[in-house]
């Protein structure tokens, strides 16, 4: 294993629990993401109808994935630096994420569905706003150690 592999796998056991869980979570749902967006041949379901690759990327969702997903990579990144922007980051990607539920909801019933979705990932941008900034363990772990008193 790398020195870089080795400093990623400590720096991942430091965190409290909670942080790993938000951490994981923005790592994989970024690269599907990712993944997702660029993958020729695969259809999305996006407001009740089936979208080929093309059609994604023409009605602005494709670019607005492929951007998600280096957000959360990006975030996830800097999670595991111990950078606080990447708290603030976290906080705003599930802004972006509510915001995304509610204009990929499809029109009729399903849309309670939608708002009902965007209304929970709201309450997690308030949560994590919440842990991140409020929580002894989360503001210990970003705090920069102390400097020596040489």
């Amino acid at each position: 294993m790398s020195h870089r592999a080795t400093g990623l796998v400590a720096a991942f056991a430091e965190m409290p629990l909670v942080l790993k869980g938000v951490t994981s979570f923005f790592a994989v749902f970024g690269a599907a993401s990712l993944a997702l967006s660029l993958a020729p041949g695969v259809e999305h379901r996006v407001a009740g109808e089936n979208l080929g690759p093309g059609a994604l990327w023409r009605s602005g969702l494709g670019p607005s994935a492929l951007a998600l997903g280096v957000w959360l990579l990006a975030c996830a990144w800097g999670l595991l630096r111990r950078s606080i922007w990447a708290c603030w980051g976290v906080v705003l990607a599930y802004g972006l994420l509510a915001a995304t539920e509610l204009a990929c909801a499809p029109a009729g019933p399903a849309a309670a569905s939608a708002s009902l979705q965007a209304v929970l990932t709201a309450a997690w941008a308030i949560a994590a706003f919440a842990y991140l900034f409020r929580s002894r363990g989360a503001r210990g772990y970003f705090r920069p150690p102390p400097r020596d008193a040489a």
